[in-house]
């Protein structure tokens, strides 16, 4: 069902870090492999680095960086997920997931099965 097939967001930090993580290369799930097949399939979406800090000046009010936890890396990330239709995430660091519960609507979890994927 193509309507209800999952895409994956990516920005430039994203791509970078994943990049930076990438242990496997040959391993059909490496992230970079996982890239460029969704790339190949048109189920990659794309936020620039300008989309990603208009977005941040957007939303980032003091209030909400005087609450963050996260590193100042990890916070490049939240705009991606805020942006994004379904607004879901996956990270195991448990300061960015508090950071993004900051958000309405964000469902971000540590495992792919907790989230709640008919929204």
């Amino acid at each position: 069902d193509e309507q209800n097939d999952a895409y994956l967001v990516i920005t430039p930090f994203l791509l970078k870090e994943y990049i930076d993580s990438n242990r496997n290369a040959k391993s059909t799930t490496n992230i970079v492999r996982i890239i460029d097949d969704l790339t190949k399939q048109d189920r990659l979406i794309r936020f620039s680095k300008k989309e990603i800090e208009a977005s941040q000046k957007q939303v980032f009010t003091k209030s909400i960086l005087k609450q963050f936890q996260s590193n100042a890396k990890d916070r490049n990330h939240i705009p991606a997920v805020l942006l994004s239709d379904r607004k879901m995430a996956l990270k195991e660091d448990n300061n960015f997931l508090r950071d993004l519960s900051l958000f309405e609507g964000v469902a971000v979890e540590k495992r792919p099965e907790n989230l709640p994927y008919s929204v």
